[in-house]
C-alpha cells in the first residue's frame, strides 16, 4: 500500500511486524483498501457503500487484544474510514456501574472514531 498507493500507517507497519494475526493482517489490509476505494466516491456513493467496522477480538488474557484492538483503531482512521483518531476504552462493567447518561457519552466520544468494549 506504501508503494502503491503512497499510503503510509506507521500502525499498518505494527500490525504486520506482530507474530501470528493472519486474519487481523489480512482484514486491515482490505479495509485499508476499502478506505482508498470510498475516498474517490462522492459523498452520497460512499454513504450507500459503507462498511460495517463493528469487530470482536477474543482470546486468552494477556494476548494483546487491545493493543491489536488500538492499531485496528488508528489503521481506520489512516484509511480514512474513520474521521476522528479517538480511542474510547471502557469494559461491561464500567458502564454499568457509571449508568446509561456514562454510556450515552462514552457512544457520543466515539461517533466516527473506535469504542472499545473490554472484557
Amino acid at each position: 500500500l506504501k508503494d502503491t498507493h503512497r499510503m503510509e500507517s506507521d500502525a499498518m507497519e505494527d500490525l504486520m511486524k506482530m507474530t501470528g494475526l493472519r486474519r487481523v493482517k489480512q482484514t486491515a489490509v482490505e479495509l485499508f483498501k476499502q478506505g482508498l476505494v470510498l475516498a474517490r466516491m462522492d459523498a452520497k456513493t460512499r454513504k450507500l457503500n459503507a462498511p460495517s467496522l463493528s469487530y470482536v477480538f477474543f482470546g486468552n488474557p494477556g494476548t494483546g487484544k487491545t493493543s491489536v484492538a488500538r492499531l485496528f483503531a488508528k489503521i481506520l482512521f489512516d484509511s480514512g474510514l474513520r474521521q476522528k483518531n479517538n480511542f474510547i476504552e471502557t469494559s461491561g462493567q464500567d458502564l454499568k456501574e457509571a449508568g446509561v447518561d456514562e454510556f450515552k457519552k462514552k457512544a457520543n466520544a466515539a461517533m466516527d472514531a473506535c469504542l472499545f468494549m473490554d472484557e
